[in-house]
């Protein structure tokens, strides 16, 4: 019964419908000395970004839902794609002389700058040869200064065009890019690091050379050096590999793999706090933002950030309280009572199911005007209502609810007195 169409959502936009359906905000919370998964995805959550005037305000770009924002440290998220002609985004930067500065990269369709932080986005191309960009740096000590590195390079613009800077750049598959500010060369930009798909790369100025001692995955996707209070150069720069984050010191030596509590090695996306250099986020391949606070010694989720596969079902009827007394069938739904039903293992709905697809109907209400609410198994009844109705009226809504610990949900029945039949179908399921 599970069938064909097999659509990969962003868990962001998913858990904003779901958790839509019982407060008006979402709200997640980090932990101490751990990472958590927290943010955005629809798709892969691909860049993130930080607002170096306030740090509450984050930028996610994900690889098929665009830009997301929040500006209460990544609790709710906002989509922002007015301009965009490709939301497969792959990178993002903040101006540090204008936070309303942001520039975002993508697949195919190059450059993209909002100067409202992020209500609008205009394409700047010009000499951009290869527009699959994957990494975006901007020099901290001259804003205009913007680099991207792409599918063809690395590329610098003076604030008029792009040029292309690969010299001694053996693999050209650039994934990511960072800026070293305890170095600078004339070119105008301090000194460089990509991140390509053989390895990491160092340019002080002259050219590019290879730096991979100690780095056991040389696909590097990511890359972070962190800007310190004091403007003093940083001591590490941070790798993020499809085998795990790493940390190397930036006068030399080798990389140190740094993946307590990283429970998704394939880290897409790495970012620092400006206000606060040991706590970094890091975005994962469908397993969310996690966090760190010391450096990434350690690593917590922070929140409900991994993408989510839709399924479809042929509609199949799970629940009908008009039928003989059973766990599915009758007796009617009581005023001010709940009822629990286990969805594990009926009409498809597999154990590793997170949420379904529902379409209700509330049959022949003895009295009025009432509503059913909806809700994961083990949680807290929400405020709000799934569908509402008036006495013997029959009333239908879809919507979609989350399962509880035991694949579960419950069901609410408020209205002044007597009864209400109910049947759900279930048409489809995330996982």
């Amino acid at each position: 019964m599970k069938n064909a169409t097999h659509n990969r959502i962003s868990r962001l936009l998913l858990l904003l419908i779901l958790v839509g359906l019982a407060s008006p905000t979402l709200t997640v919370s980090a932990g101490v000395n751990t990472w958590t998964s927290n943010g955005p995805d629809g798709g892969d959550v691909r860049a993130l970004a930080i607002d170096p005037a306030n740090p509450a305000t984050l930028y996610a770009g994900t690889s098929g839902g665009g830009v997301f924002k929040s500006t209460d440290g990544g609790g709710s998220w906002t989509v922002i794609n007015t301009g965009l002609t490709s939301t497969d985004v792959r990178a993002l930067a903040i101006g540090p002389g204008n936070p309303g500065t942001v520039y975002v990269g993508t697949a195919g369709a190059g450059v993209f700058e909002s100067t409202n932080g992020g209500g609008s986005w205009t394409a700047m191309n010009t000499g951009l040869t290869s527009t699959d960009v994957r990494a975006l740096a901007i020099n901290r000590w001259n804003p205009v200064m913007l680099y991207a590195g792409t599918s063809g390079g690395v590329f610098g613009n003076n604030g008029v065009s792009w040029t292309a800077i690969n010299a001694g750049l053996t693999n050209t598959s650039v994934s990511a890019l960072a800026i070293d500010p305890g170095g600078y060369w004339d070119y105008g930009g301090d000194t460089l690091y990509a991140g390509t798909s053989g390895g990491a790369y160092r340019n002080d100025g002259v050219s590019w050379t290879a730096i991979n001692p100690g780095l056991t995955n040389t696909v590097v996707q990511a890359l972070a050096i962190p800007y310190p209070p004091s403007g003093a150069g940083p001591d590490a720069a941070y790798a993020g590999t499809e085998g795990g984050a790493f940390k190397i010191a930036t006068n030399g030596g080798s990389w140190t793999a740094i993946n307590t509590g990283l429970t998704n090695p394939n880290v897409l996306a790495l970012a620092i706090d400006p206000a606060r250099p040991a706590t970094l986020y890091a975005g994962t391949s469908g397993g969310g933002v996690f966090k760190s606070t010391n450096g990434g010694e350690s690593w917590i989720t922070t929140g409900p950030a991994k993408a989510a596969d839709f399924y479809t079902l042929t509609p199949c009827r799970i629940v009908d309280t008009r039928g003989a007394s059973g766990p599915y069938g009758g007796p009617s739904l009581a005023a001010g009572a709940d009822r629990s039903f286990v969805f594990a293992g009926r009409c498809g709905i597999p154990s590793t199911a997170t949420a379904v697809v529902l379409n209700v109907v509330a049959v022949s209400p003895t009295s009025g005007p009432g509503f059913l609410t909806l809700y994961p198994g083990q949680t807290t009844r929400p405020l709000t209502s799934t569908i509402n109705y008036n006495a013997g009226k029959i009333r239908a809504n879809n919507a979609i609810i989350p399962l509880g610990a035991l694949l579960d949900i419950n069901v609410y029945c408020l209205q002044s007195s007597g009864t209400t039949d109910m049947v759900i179908d279930v048409n489809g399921y995330f996982q």
